[in-house]
């Protein structure tokens, strides 16, 4: 396993934490702790000619049952404050795409397989951004990478038939490569 596998495995076991969540921790036990979450409405669509299953849903930190319609749209629940990893499911709990949302573009969130390769590049350490304008500016970047395009294709001749949890990306010699030039050109 490269150095590469880690943000991967990381991405499918920790995306539901990634959130726009204020805890006050009381000074005693006698306070309750009180817990402000800074949420919005999300809206988009799922592009159903390269994402596959049925019954889908998209799942955020914020909640888990946001079912897609037969026409590939959604409404969800975001962060306000942050980019947020958020993800579609389909019946069997398989992830079958991810998008990343940023507070100022909430109410158009996309899931294709253009939206699943700038999460793989982005969940990575050192490239990944909470803050919405670095965010933004990273995900701009992505779009510029020279090897893009071709993770892109990866994912868009595998969604419609296949879950990322078919996929077994972490064992994948094809996606490893096409990751690993993404995250090498990016930080040149």
């Amino acid at each position: 396993m490269n150095r590469y596998h880690i943000p991967i495995i990381l991405l499918f076991t920790l995306i539901i934490f990634i959130s726009g969540c204020d805890q006050q921790v009381p000074e005693t036990q006698e306070e309750t702790p009180q817990l402000e979450i800074v949420t919005k409405l999300g809206k988009g669509i799922v592009n159903r000619d390269e994402i596959g299953g049925n019954e889908l849903f998209v799942v955020s930190a914020h909640t888990s049952n946001s079912k897609v319609g037969g026409d590939g749209k959604f409404t969800t629940v975001v962060s306000s404050e942050g980019a947020q990893i958020i993800f579609v499911e389909d019946e069997q709990k398989r992830l079958r795409a991810t998008a990343i949302s940023l507070p100022q573009y909430a109410e158009n969130i996309v899931f294709d397989a253009t939206s699943t390769a700038k999460v793989s590049i982005f969940f990575t350490p050192g490239i990944l951004a909470v803050d919405p304008s670095e965010a933004e500016s990273t995900l701009n970047k992505i779009d510029q990478l020279y090897c893009f395009p071709d993770l892109v294709s990866f994912y868009r001749n595998r969604l419609y038939t296949n879950s990322i949890n078919d996929l077994n990306l972490p064992m994948n010699e094809e996606y490893n490569a096409l990751l690993e030039r993404c995250i090498n050109e990016i930080r040149e």
